[in-house]
């Protein structure tokens, strides 16, 4: 037996149409004003200010601020030199002692000159009372002692070049000649650093930087020494700003002196900067399109409204908000997904 199927599907259709008019109903409307459009619902929160420590951590390495490299100022043959890497050293400790000898005798003979014309000056002085000799003679013998003595002060200072000392208190870290060798004058002979001086250059956002000034302190730690935290200070900000980096220098300055610090050494600064008034959100109400960072607000009449924001820096799920916020304003912080500009929306709780 065959079944026609388009007379039956005509046939059930014609069935609802005349059910429906046999009924005395009307079927509903499917537009206009009849329906009424529902309120996007979006949970929110109430802008306000914070006030917190932010810590950040920077690497960099240990150099001592005070260096000096040791040169010679006379010539001549390395008598004394028992210093060697490692060596430390106190102020004035003579390092390197060169042969003297020969500005020894040098300096006899001017002594014995000095002396000879302090003798000519005076007996040319008690002639010039009995005006036995010229006023003239008498002017160019104190001339003559005058350059005799300045020979003698100059011999007896470049001796004193022949005894070279230690300029501050330090660890020798190179020593670049051996007792017996010859050198030239201004031979680098040896290096000498402060360990109590030990600094080291951090590059820090310009976000951060203002906030930060000399004499705050810092936390130190130092990978070959263990995890041991060492007091430091902020000792110079740079005054200017890397134009492709965005990051400044920060000089910070080890406080204590720890066994086996050194420089050159990895180190580990921990920076705190403290906030005040700062308005902060949680980082993902945060949104981005092709022209830059927005949120969503509600106004009083309950309408979400899209507001230009400009961020700063993000704390850990926080992100501050330097522009386009204030405090006691209403902010979406879920309920995004269709949310638009101007729409109605109805305030829930997460619970909810």
């Amino acid at each position: 037996m065959k079944v026609d199927v388009g007379s039956v599907g005509i046939s059930l259709l014609m069935l609802a149409v005349l059910s429906a008019c046999g009924d005395g109903r009307e079927a509903p409307a499917t537009g206009g004003k009849g329906k009424e459009k529902s309120a996007h619902l979006v949970e929110t929160m109430t802008v306000q200010t914070r006030t917190f420590d932010h810590a950040t951590e920077h690497t960099g390495s240990l150099r001592a601020l005070r260096t000096t490299r040791i040169f010679n100022l006379e010539e001549g043959r390395i008598l004394g030199l028992t210093v060697f890497e490692g060596d430390r050293v106190t102020k004035n400790q003579v390092l390197v002692t060169l042969d003297d000898a020969l500005l020894q005798a040098e300096l006899q003979k001017a002594v014995a000159a000095r002396a000879q014309a302090a003798l000519d000056t005076k007996r040319l002085e008690g002639l010039a009372q009995k005006n036995i000799e010229s006023q003239n003679q008498l002017e160019k013998a104190r001339t003559q002692l005058a350059m005799a003595q300045a020979e003698e002060n100059v011999l007896t200072t470049r001796l004193g070049y022949t005894l070279i000392k230690a300029p501050f208190a330090g660890i020798v870290s190179e020593r670049l000649v051996q007792q017996g060798d010859v050198v030239a004058k201004h031979t680098h002979l040896l290096t000498l650093y402060d360990p109590s001086s030990l600094i080291t250059e951090l590059r820090v956002s310009e976000l951060i930087l203002p906030l930060l000034k000399v004499g705050d302190p810092v936390d130190v730690v130092v990978d070959a020494l263990g995890a041991g935290v060492y007091p430091g200070v902020i000792t110079r900000i740079h005054p200017t700003v890397d134009d492709k980096t965005r990051r400044g220098v920060v000089e910070v300055e080890m406080k204590s002196d720890p066994v086996g610090v050194m420089a050159g050494q990895l180190c580990r600064i921990t920076l705190r900067t403290h906030f005040q008034d700062r308005l902060v959100i949680p980082f993902a109400v945060l949104q981005r399109d092709l022209e830059s960072e927005y949120v969503y607000v509600v106004d009083a009449q309950s309408q979400a409204q899209k507001r230009r924001v400009t961020s700063g820096l993000r704390l850990d799920d926080n992100v501050e908000i330097s522009h386009g916020l204030e405090a006691g304003e209403k902010l979406v912080v879920r309920g995004f997904f269709g949310l638009r500009a101007g729409a109605t929306v109805s305030e829930v709780s997460a619970k909810q």
